[in-house]
């Protein structure tokens, strides 16, 4: 009877035992890892589309560029003188007024250069530009031994109102820049206040003064008189002369007679 109770004894004291030892040593739960959001993607922005600029400009002159075709023109606002390649299939001739579309860059020379989306035809016009370029042109060409040593070009373009002011500067510039000269604007009196021309012994020593004037404008019919001077004994004048425009949009000059001095 008393060695039962002892066993008793001993297994109720394990059970004790047995019962603190897992308390003590149970781990605790793992905590729940945190569950983290996916990253928000920016937002895309959409393509930008290109600037889009149209001007009103004048065309001055057209020329083939290889197989294509560009033009000298002037915005009509700014005054500022352009070349750009026609887009394929524009029926565009100088004199015209037509609406230009761009991108709104000029890349910086003179003329300034542009690339043209479209070209469009607002008004059509005479190509009064390329006739006085013509003139010009033959003057320079006409008793050469005037135009030696002249580093200046002196344009008197008063006389025109078939050119407009920034026309006639236009196309004094371009034809001076061609070949190489100085181009100066004003008319005799000017040019001697400027101290360019001697009028004392009435001569332009490294410069010639072209003179253009209309006497008359009518029915596209345009009469006119012109000059090329370097000093009272070396001139060249032209009186009396006519040009009129032509079916194939061309221009007939009808020279007068010429006066040497």
């Amino acid at each position: 009877m008393k060695r039962a109770k002892t066993l008793a004894a001993l297994l109720c004291a394990l059970c004790m035992l047995t019962a603190c030892t897992g308390g003590r040593g149970a781990s605790s739960p793992a905590p729940s890892p945190e569950l983290s959001s996916a990253p928000t993607a920016a937002p895309t922005e959409a393509p930008t589309a290109p600037p889009v600029v149209v001007q009103t400009a004048k065309v001055l002159e057209s020329y083939r560029a290889g197989d294509s075709i560009s033009v000298l023109a002037y915005f009509t606002e700014s005054g500022e003188p352009f070349t750009c390649t026609l887009p394929e299939g524009s029926k565009i001739t100088p004199g015209d007024t037509v609406e230009v579309t761009f991108d709104g860059e000029l890349r910086e020379t003179y003329p300034a250069q542009l690339t043209a989306q479209d070209v469009t035809l607002k008004e059509p016009g005479n190509d009064y530009y390329g006739v006085w370029l013509a003139i010009l042109t033959a003057l320079w060409e006409e008793d050469p031994g005037l135009n030696d040593d002249a580093d200046y070009f002196g344009f008197d373009l008063t006389g025109l109102s078939t050119l407009n002011a920034q026309e006639a500067r236009i196309l004094g510039t371009l034809f001076s820049q061609s070949l190489g000269k100085i181009p100066l604007f004003g008319t005799y009196e000017e040019l001697v206040e400027q101290g360019y021309i001697n009028d004392a012994e009435l001569y332009w020593e490294d410069g010639l003064l072209f003179t253009l004037a209309e006497d008359s404008v009518a029915d596209d019919r345009v009469g006119f008189q012109c000059s090329k001077w370097r000093s009272g004994l070396g001139a060249i004048f032209y009186e009396d002369s006519a040009f009129s425009f032509n079916s194939s949009g061309g221009a007939d000059i009808e020279w007068g007679p010429m006066y040497i001095s």
